[in-house]
Order: C-alpha cells, then sequence, then structure tokens
C-alpha cells in the first residue's frame, strides 16, 4: 500500500501510479515554482551517475525531461520513473539521440519571401491525426511570440488554415473556422508532424476519428483479412476531410498507403515547409522549439520553453498526457499489438521505404511471430488486453 496525498492506493500498475504521483506533485509545486532556484533538479544524482548500484544511472536524460516539465521529483516519484520509463539506450535505438527534422534547407527561403511581402511569419501544423498536432499547436501557441493585433487568441490558429488533416493537394479548397480573418495560405510554412507508423497504426485502432476500413479488433489494423492471406491489398481505408471534396471521401489502398502517400505529398510539395517527428516532439521538445522559432525567425515568448503536461484534448477520452505519452512511444513492448506476421510482410512491402529511412523508422526484425500460430498467438493478445 502506498499513501499519496492521504489516499491509499492498492494494486495499481507502477505507470498509473507513477503518472498520479507525478501529477499530484506538478500542482503542488505550481506555486513554489519561482521560489525555486534548483527546481526540477530534486532528483536525487540527476547531474551524477558515479554510483554503479544507482537503478536510476543512464537514464539522466529522461529525469530531465520530467523535471523540466514541471514536476518537482522526491525519492519516490523518482524510483517511480526510474522502473515505469523507457531506459534512454532503447529510446536513442529506435529514434536516434538527435532530433530528425526535414526542410531547414527551405527556411531562408521562407524567411526572404515573408520580408518580401511584408508580413509576419507563420508557422502552421499539420499531419495525420494521432500524431500530437493539437499538442504541438498548443506548444507553439504558448512559446512564440505573437503579434496580438494579427493572431487569434485561439492556439488552434497555429494550424494550417486548410485544417490539419488535409491532404496537401486540396489546400486551396477549404479555410478552418478558426481563421475569421483573411490569411495568405502562400505565406504559410507548414510544419508536418509524422509518427512512427507501427506505433501510428495502433493508435488509429483505438480512435480512428474519420478513417473508416474493415478492421478486426483481434488483429488491428488488419492490413490483410486474416492469417495465411494472400492478398496483395488490405481492406480499403475511407477517409472523410469534411469539406475536400464536398460530401465525399478520399480513398486508399490500406492504412500504410495513407501513411505513405498522406506524408509524400506534403514531402514532394515545393515550397518551405519543415517535417518533425512526433517522438522528437517529446524527447527533444525544447531543440525542436528553438530550431523552429529560429527557422521562422520568431522570438520566443518566455524565457525557458514551456511545455504541455496535460492532455492536449481533454473532450477525449483516449488521449494521453505527456508521461503516458513518453512511457508508450520509448520502447518497443506493445508497438506491433495484435498485428499478425501477414500485417509486418504487408507493411514492410507498402510503407514507403524513402520515408521510413528519411525518418529514421525501422521495420521489426524479422518476424515477430509465426503465421501457424496466429490464432493462438491473437487469443493471447486478446486475453491480455481484456478482450
Amino acid at each position: 500500500m502506498v499513501r499519496i496525498g492521504g489516499l491509499s492506493l492498492m494494486c495499481i500498475a507502477p505507470c498509473c501510479l507513477f503518472a498520479l504521483y507525478c501529477s499530484t506533485m506538478f500542482w503542488s509545486s505550481q506555486n513554489d515554482r519561482r521560489n525555486t532556484q534548483s527546481f526540477g533538479l530534486q532528483l536525487r544524482g540527476i547531474s551524477s551517475a558515479d554510483d554503479a548500484s544507482d537503478p536510476c544511472q543512464g537514464n539522466e536524460q529522461i529525469l530531465q525531461i520530467v523535471a523540466d516539465s514541471g514536476f518537482i521529483l522526491d525519492a519516490t516519484a523518482r524510483d517511480l520513473i526510474c522502473t515505469t520509463m523507457p531506459p534512454w539506450k532503447e529510446v536513442t535505438r529506435l529514434y536516434g539521440d538527435k532530433p530528425r527534422i526535414l526542410g531547414l534547407e527551405t527556411c531562408a527561403a521562407y524567411r526572404a519571401k515573408i520580408q518580401k511581402a511584408k508580413a509576419i511569419p507563420m508557422p502552421r501544423v499539420a499531419g495525420l491525426q494521432n500524431c500530437g498536432t493539437t499538442a504541438f499547436a498548443d506548444t507553439l501557441f504558448v512559446n512564440l511570440k505573437r503579434d496580438e493585433t494579427i493572431h487569434a487568441e485561439h492556439p488552434r490558429a497555429y494550424n494550417v488554415p486548410w485544417r490539419k488533416h488535409t491532404p496537401w493537394r486540396y489546400r486551396y479548397n477549404i479555410t478552418s473556422e478558426h481563421y475569421a480573418w483573411q490569411e495568405d495560405k502562400d505565406l504559410v510554412l507548414p510544419i508536418v508532424i509524422v509518427r512512427e507508423p507501427y506505433r501510428w497504426m495502433q493508435s488509429m485502432c483505438k480512435m480512428p476519428y474519420r478513417v473508416k476500413w474493415a478492421k478486426s479488433e483481434r488483429h488491428c489494423p488488419n492490413l490483410v483479412p486474416y492469417p495465411g492471406s494472400s492478398s496483395a491489398n488490405g481492406p480499403p481505408v475511407n477517409v472523410s476531410f469534411g469539406e475536400v471534396p464536398p460530401g465525399e471521401v478520399v480513398r486508399y489502398k490500406s492504412l500504410v498507403h495513407l501513411w505513405s502517400e498522406w506524408n509524400r505529398e506534403y514531402l514532394d510539395a515545393d515550397v518551405p515547409k519543415l517535417f518533425i517527428r512526433y517522438e522528437d516532439t517529446l524527447f527533444h521538445a525544447e531543440e525542436v522549439f528553438r530550431t523552429i522559432a529560429e527557422c521562422v525567425g520568431m522570438e520566443q515568448a518566455h524565457s525557458t520553453f514551456q511545455r504541455t503536461v496535460q492532455s492536449a484534448k481533454t473532450e477525449r477520452e483516449l488521449s494521453v498526457d505527456l508521461l503516458t505519452a513518453l512511457q508508450k512511444n520509448g520502447r518497443e513492448k506493445d508497438r506491433y499489438g495484435t498485428m499478425i506476421a501477414e500485417d509486418i510482410q504487408f507493411a514492410k512491402k507498402h510503407l514507403s521505404s524513402e520515408l521510413m529511412e528519411l525518418f529514421h523508422y525501422s521495420h521489426p526484425n524479422g518476424v515477430p511471430f509465426d503465421s501457424y500460430a496466429a490464432e493462438e498467438w491473437i487469443q493471447r493478445q486478446s486475453q491480455s488486453l481484456g478482450k
């Protein structure tokens, strides 16, 4: 039994216990933040890993991310983070040790375009569903110094004016309701958030939004109909993008085709733009934001970087906060959910190899399970998921 804030907690998963404990520490710390010179560094040994017996040795980066996000971690919280968060070496194995930002070579051209038009910079967020676009738009809203006479006071104004999930080719067909003024779409710098496709597909299984396909809960995303299937194509995917085109949907051959083709449209667009990996907004957020501010020539609103730590979509039950996102996206575990061998083989064949290489994303080494044992494996996975 653990007592937190007068509550007795029993039989709680370590990750949930950690999130609840640190949330308590975060909110209780806010009134003291300005008066605490060493805020966020109440972590025994965070700046020194001399003790070889320290369970947090080698994971100082994760500890610092949590601390810099506003959580004052005492000894209990520190121990919890070291047992629930992914080890830094696993994060770097998955994504490398540095952020991977594409399009920085177009920054000078964009600044020149803005200067010539005598306009203000317009960095705007785009991306597929379940890629952290809402949280990142919130982060830009909080951290960039805005011209209040031009910018709306709503963070969604930092989405592209043609709506963030809309394919690039339809950008002139629609203008978001968050734009009460006339904004020149040609002066926008799209910042496209892309997410590791296997983890992205698992999120799409849980919350597909307007993306619809014949998926099976037993082995979602159901890229192939059933174990042993030799079908060259998975269930087609229909996506509604609101008014583009009016009353219709855009069809893709499969979920992996949606990921590849949607991102490819932006990559091929002959305009200044940036591509940011969702994972870098978690593990390298401050460096990513600083790079964007320098790229567009905007000042920072605060002397220090301000993270978004709560769920960006409070109305969505399946939205996650920063702590949960760090834990889930820094591990190989559960990356494939209930995919079967044929799903993996289909993804390897149809995911854009160029995009996978550009973003330093990887496929699983070999086939993680035998198709002949697929039904047994699916049953085991379904039981573990409580289905």
